[in-house]
């Protein structure tokens, strides 16, 4: 990881895969995602635009300045799956639409 939105990224996901519950407790006033926590089916179902939301919420001072296009370059080009690997995790597309802001991804733990 480069920089400190990647950085911040790869933080938000392993603090959703870990439980975190203050991470929990943000995410749970938003709409528009799918978490399953049980054991056997563990996902995070997210878009695009909706991971922009979540980080804006959370890194308030890192975020400021940040456009969405630059955030969802850097999500496109950095190594997140290889960093997802360490936890046993991975991010996988879920649905797929030709405008991007509808495609839906999923954080699932590897087994």
């Amino acid at each position: 990881m480069s920089t400190e939105l990647e950085s911040n990224i790869i933080n938000l996901l392993v603090n959703i895969l870990n439980e975190d519950k203050t991470t929990l407790r943000t995410l749970s006033h938003f709409q528009h995602y799918q978490l399953d926590t049980s054991q056997n089916n563990f996902h995070f179902c997210f878009t695009v635009p909706f991971l922009f939301e979540l980080m804006s919420a959370i890194y308030i001072n890192e975020m400021k300045g940040i456009k969405y296009l630059f955030f969802r370059k850097t999500l496109y080009t950095n190594s997140t799956n290889t960093i997802l690997k360490k936890y046993n995790a991975k991010v996988v597309v879920a649905e797929s639409h030709e405008d991007h802001r509808l495609s839906s991804y999923r954080l699932i733990r590897m087994t």
